[in-house]
């Protein structure tokens, strides 16, 4: 979970460099015990909440679409699992989708946040 906490805050951080918006129009924030929060600003508004549960190796994740002031919040709620395998290496998976590097991961994850307009694939 350190691993993925990093690569999530390297991208947001390499997202606001390469990005021409104000510096406070993405977030990103560590919550306690590995989780974290990044959130797009603007409009369309989106925020990603990630917190696992080591008890159920279980990362449990929100992601909330807003398009406008006014717009009804969308909700997605998806779980990726953890398991370690014999060589101590973290295996991360969502569905059928293993995820073998955490770049890989990250991408996938904030993809939706970054770049939100696909809202019909939410």
């Amino acid at each position: 979970m350190r691993a993925l906490v990093a690569g999530v805050a390297a991208a947001a951080e390499e997202y606001r460099q390469k990005t021409a918006a104000d510096p406070a129009a993405f977030e990103f924030e560590p919550l306690p015990h590995e989780g974290f929060y990044v959130a797009k600003i603007a409009p369309p508004k989106v925020m990603l909440e990630c917190r696992p549960d080591y008890g159920t190796h279980v990362v449990y994740c929100n992601l909330t679409h807003i398009d406008d002031a006014g717009g009804e919040p969308i909700e997605r709620l998806f779980s990726l699992n953890f398991t370690v395998d014999e060589g101590g290496a973290v295996i991360l998976t969502e569905g059928n989708r293993v995820f073998h590097r955490v770049d890989e991961l990250v991408e996938r994850i904030l993809k939706p946040v970054m770049f939100p307009l696909w809202i019909n694939g939410l």
